[in-house]
Order: C-alpha cells, then structure tokens, then sequence
C-alpha cells in the first residue's frame, strides 16, 4: 500500500515465497498526486446572464480541462434564466492529463427582484 500523500518517485520491494523458492525483485513507479479543486459558495441572480464556471472553479496543478454537468449548463457556461430559488448541483470533473476527479459544485441562484408599482 502506498502511503496517503506520497507523491513523485517510489521503488516498490517485493518478496515472492513458494515453499523454500524465494524470489526477491524490486520496480519504479511514479506516484501522481490527485489534483485539488477549489469550489467556492457561489450566488447568482436569475437575470444576471450566462457565467463562465472556469471563471469560478480552479484546480491545481493547473493546465487540465474541466467538465461541467447540470441544469442549466452547456459546456463550460451556466445559465440561470428560470432557475431563480433554486441550489443547482454542477457535475465537475477535472482532468489534468495524468489524474481525474470528480465533485459536485452547489450554485445557489436568486431570483430576480420584481419591481411594485
């Protein structure tokens, strides 16, 4: 088992036994540490047109490509015409060419103020 938080090069040892046959042998590996995200509470109003979530969401190591899914989204745009009231739960995938992860972004989105007469 690889330790949590290890990352970069690590030889791994291994010890084969089959009656009184040992085999000792030892391999590289490269150990990738998963990229982190960072999702922000995030507010929009219903009115306030099309928001770009790479503007909002970030990940490190930079570089990678984002995936959105959800109501409201297409591509990397959120649109919250109609959807005024409503916490919208985003899909977000990141792939940063060697890892990939996935969590859920929450999009509180306020409803439009109606004017009194």
């Amino acid at each position: 088992m690889i330790p949590p938080g290890l990352s970069g090069p690590v030889t791994i040892d291994v010890t084969y036994v089959l009656g009184n046959c040992t085999v000792l042998d030892n391999f590289d590996i490269t150990v990738q540490q998963l990229p982190v995200l960072t999702l922000p509470a995030t507010t929009v109003c219903e009115n306030s047109g099309i928001v770009d979530l790479t503007t909002i969401v970030s990940a490190i190591p930079g570089g990678g490509s984002f995936t959105f899914v959800g109501t409201g989204v297409t591509g990397n745009n959120f649109d919250p015409t109609g959807l005024g009231g409503t916490t919208v739960n985003i899909d977000v995938t990141y792939d940063s060419g060697v890892c990939t992860v996935k969590w859920v972004f929450l999009l509180l989105t306020l409803r439009s103020p109606q004017p009194s007469l």
